[in-house]
């Protein structure tokens, strides 16, 4: 028996004594608390009515949870056929024969900066259909060296036996989570012991899942290289931040607005802004930083993982600086394809294509929309009174839930979302007095008038700051004449009483 056969033999051993000892647990709780009043009853002679609901409930809720759910696929993106991507498949065939193992049986490309493997069906430790799933914006930004870096990273999960295990470990964890929570519905002392066996369980099998990745990136430098691994693992810790910021912050406002915009084209834009590198790389550099894994992560932290790479042999060099998009033989075709795939269905064909120079008016109008539907929450604001608003905006809220809010326990976090509404209803007053807006994407919005700006998003901000002081804000104000104009126009039902 082969060292990887072993260690695979021993982890599958390790994930089918915790499983069966769950579902044993389970079985002996469930079955024991369903005939416990009747096996009172039969040692007093006195059945308790009240008991045998409470016990059939308990023991009912722990047998359901148990019983095995079918596993559901959606596919997580739109199939990449390596027979129309003859460089993507050449890469991915070459570092199947490095790593030994088969070919993936399906190939997805999917709107993540990063890339995964998965197996489906099968037996415990044999066949199944074999997955991958690659991320667009990964391969819009890391090199062919790179790439082929993650992809024998991923092999590895395959070679190592892990998505042999994973479905089990993950169907074992599923059950536990829904006994908890169906116990913790009925209110059940019996919480406990699962409560106890699931932290138990997380703790063993998340400790397997790390070594599992040492064992992956290991694998992986040693057929692309150590230089090759490690700058895939920096590129995907900067660039995963990047793209999530990306997605959340500017696509997906534009997809509500029915709007589609670039999305390769638009995360190049991104990545060129100053202030959001800034952010990005203080955001990247915090999670290096980071020494700690906790027991419950599936992930060693970055900083163990390019540690465990120093420590290896150089491997081969980080040659192929093409960029890895390259390997899709149409890339915007399948950008396309991807967008497609996500949307809702129907949805796409309804889509507006636009151009990222041309979505500041699309803000403009959602920001509008915006103030229009939460006026209601506030008394009538004028720009004049938001350092005023700023010390205390409970005045200034007529709504009475958000002001029980803002006098809570989390006030900070509802003062920090009232000021945020306030904020875009500053955008939206600016907009409808003519000023223009200017947002290039990434940035901050700014609100132009001749000599006169102002960024509606860091005004309040810099008033609470001192950075901005009141009267040279109250000044601003005059000398462009919007101090006395409402940020929320009441409607010709409202009065719009202006708080004192």
């Amino acid at each position: 028996m082969s060292d990887n056969d072993s260690s695979l033999a021993g982890r599958a051993a390790v994930a089918m004594a915790l499983t069966i000892g769950f579902y044993s647990l389970a079985l002996i709780l469930g079955l024991g608390t369903i005939l416990l009043p009747f096996i009172i009853a039969w040692a007093t002679g006195q059945l308790i009515l009240k008991l045998v609901i409470v016990c059939l409930i308990s023991g009912g809720a722990i047998l359901a949870a148990i019983v095995p759910r079918r596993d559901q696929f959606e596919p997580p993106g739109p199939e990449l056929s390596l027979a129309e991507h003859p460089r993507l498949a050449e890469v991915i065939r070459r570092v199947a024969g490095q790593t030994e193992q088969a070919m993936p049986r399906t190939v997805y490309l999917i709107p993540d900066f990063n890339a995964w493997v998965a197996q489906r069906g099968g037996s415990h430790l044999h066949g199944g259909d074999r997955l991958m799933g690659i991320g667009l914006p990964l391969l819009h930004q890391v090199t062919v060296s790179q790439f082929e870096a993650v992809i024998a990273h991923e092999f590895g999960h395959y070679h190592h036996g892990d998505t042999r295990l994973g479905p089990r470990i993950y169907q074992t964890r599923a059950a536990i989570v829904r006994t908890i929570a169906g116990l913790h519905e009925h209110n059940s002392i019996l919480q406990a012991p699962f409560l106890w066996y699931g932290r138990m369980f997380l703790q063993i099998t998340h400790a397997i899942s790390r070594r599992q990745e040492f064992n992956a990136d290991r694998l992986a430098a040693q057929v692309a290289g150590t230089a090759a691994m490690r700058s895939a693992l920096e590129k995907i810790n900067r660039g995963g931040i990047a793209f999530d910021a990306y997605w959340q912050s500017e696509f997906v406002p534009m997809l509500r607005s029915r709007r589609l915009p670039p999305l390769l084209d638009g995360f190049t834009l991104f990545l060129q802004c100053e202030p959001m590198q800034t952010r990005i790389d203080a955001c990247a550099e915090q999670v290096l930083a980071s020494e700690a894994t906790d027991k419950y992560d599936t992930h060693p932290s970055l900083r163990e993982r390019l540690a465990a790479l120093e420590a290896l042999p150089a491997g081969p060099a980080l040659s192929d600086r093409r960029p890895a998009l390259d390997l899709l033989s149409d890339p915007a075709e399948q950008e396309r394809e991807l967008l497609r795939a996500i949307v809702a269905a129907g949805e796409f064909e309804r889509l507006t294509p636009v151009g990222w120079d041309e979505v500041a008016p699309i803000h403009a109008a959602r920001w509008q929309a915006m103030s229009r539907e939460r006026r209601h929450f506030f008394f009538a604001i004028t720009p004049k009174d938001l350092p005023r608003f700023v010390r205390d905006p409970k005045p200034f809220v007529k709504d009475r839930p958000l002001q029980d809010l803002l006098a809570g326990p989390n006030q900070a976090q509802a003062a920090e979302a009232v000021a945020v509404t306030v904020a875009l209803a500053l955008a939206s007053l600016l907009v409808r007095l003519g000023w223009t807006l200017e947002r290039p994407i990434g940035s901050n919005p700014r609100m132009v008038l001749g000599a006169a700006v102002i960024e509606p998003f860091d005004t309040l901000d810099l008033l609470r700051s001192g950075q901005l002081p009141a009267p040279e804000w109250l000044r601003l104000c005059r000398d462009t004449g919007i101090g006395d104009h409402p940020l929320f126009p009441p409607s010709h039902k409202e009065d719009g009483a202006r708080a004192e």
